[in-house]
């Protein structure tokens, strides 16, 4: 064991170019306690701790740190592979092969939203069969610093609130200027920004680049591997970039496919209006079903992400949700009554939700009339996980292979070691 980890810290420590560390301290991984601490570009080796309920390992969140940032492209959703050049025809979808490795695009090119739930529609108010979730646990995030000078505000993957799986982590971000999250790698997740205000600029190691904008999205599969950059835009008279991330854990069987991504621009994500558009709700679909309006985006593994937006007090919807999936919601603003409790939940709080067989969706109104909120639902991964920084993986063996494959540059990190972003070099 003391062997193996001290190898570990030695691939760590070695030729991991990274001008911004992800994380750093004192290795803690299994049998490596009493190791001196290391550094390096990449601000490795990482500390690892050990749920015991769950044997899963992961970074604390003392010194975890957020991954990247966003780009739309176009008003229809666009797939393709960064070592490809970009769709320019967004309503022509490339499935094919990348690098003779099968992409999970075509996986997803019949995936059938519809067949995963129950329900399709949301209503006003349930119907007499519905049965709405609660709220079975509630954490605050805590504004913190992270990356070079950025706000994040981060409950899930902190101490209160870890293995949400298949969730690994989400970030509610303001960045300011002169912060940003220069060149990084992944493997292993899907990574879902979400712009709420502000631009952002996007560059990757495969000669992706790009711009997101108030309200678009990007879905990106890291998979095998991938290193980007995400740094935000500041123009005299526009507002800080504010957003959230999500980390997704991905399935075994898609933690080595191709990169890729999926994107949306603020008019390409679909508005769905449960109770007519003069209700005061609205919510923007950026994957899933609400009220019959489907979102074009398409997840690995599954999973649902909304955008409720309120300007009226006191409106109820009831969003139906697959039976038996991870949920949870993320107040962004105003407060919020959840079920049948008459508990007014407030802004920054991430609220987990019951996931009962018998529970069809979950039943959400108004406490203020300008109440905002993130809703997620996705089918729990029933694997184990290995979470090292930015790479996810299911074993020690695996993760050990990415920190090589990282160190060398093979395996989706061909260009580790020569690559730098053009958009962070310029902060």
């Amino acid at each position: 064991m003391m062997e193996l980890s001290c190898q570990m810290c030695i691939l760590l420590t070695c030729a991991c170019r990274l001008s911004n560390p992800h994380v750093g301290g004192r290795c803690v991984y299994p049998g490596t306690e009493g190791l001196d601490d290391r550094s390096s570009d990449f601000g490795l080796p990482i500390p690892l701790s050990r749920d015991d309920a769950t044997s899963v390992w992961s970074i604390p969140a003392s010194s975890q740190r957020r991954p990247p940032r966003a780009r739309p492209r176009g008003n229809r959703v666009r797939f393709f592979a960064p070592n490809r050049k970009p769709n320019t025809n967004p309503s022509v979808i490339d499935y094919k092969r990348v690098h003779g490795r099968p992409s999970a695009l075509s996986t997803l090119k019949n995936y059938n939203l519809r067949n995963m739930a129950t329900t399709t529609t949301t209503t006003t108010s349930p119907s007499a069969s519905s049965v709405t979730r609660r709220v079975t646990k509630k954490v605050l995030a805590v504004e913190q610093l992270e990356g070079e000078g950025a706000l994040v505000r981060r409950s899930i993957g902190t101490d209160q609130l870890r293995n949400l799986t298949p969730f690994l982590m989400l970030d509610h971000f303001h960045v300011k200027p002169g912060a940003g999250f220069p060149d990084h790698p992944h493997r292993g997740q899907s990574t879902v920004t979400y712009m709420l205000e502000g631009t952002s600029d996007h560059e990757d190691s495969a000669g992706h680049r790009g711009t997101i904008e108030t309200g678009g999205v990007q879905w990106m599969v890291a998979g095998r591997g991938i290193i980007h950059a995400e740094m935000p835009v500041h123009a005299p008279g526009q507002p800080d970039p504010r957003g959230l991330q999500l980390w997704v854990n991905l399935p075994k069987q898609y933690k080595m496919v191709e990169p890729m991504y999926q994107e949306l621009d603020a008019a390409g994500i679909p508005t769905a209006y449960p109770a007519g558009e003069d209700a005061g709700l609205r919510v923007k679909v950026i994957s899933g079903i609400s009220a019959g309006v489907e979102s074009p985006v398409r997840s690995l593994g599954g999973c649902w992400y909304f955008h409720f937006i309120w300007n009226k007090e006191g409106v109820s919807t009831f969003q139906d949700l697959p039976k038996g999936w991870t949920a949870f919601i993320y107040v962004l603003k105003g407060t919020l009554l959840v079920g049948n409790d008459s508990i007014a939940h407030k802004a920054f709080h991430t609220l987990v939700l019951s996931a009962d067989d018998v529970e069809s969706g979950v039943l959400l109104k108004s406490g203020t009339n300008d109440t905002e909120l993130m809703l997620a639902a996705a089918e729990s991964i029933d694997e184990p996980i290995v979470q090292y920084g930015p790479f996810v993986m299911n074993t020690r063996e695996e993760i050990m292979d990415t920190l090589r494959d990282y160190q060398l540059g093979r395996n989706g990190f061909e260009k580790a070691h020569s690559w730098k972003s053009e958009i962070a070099q310029r902060a």
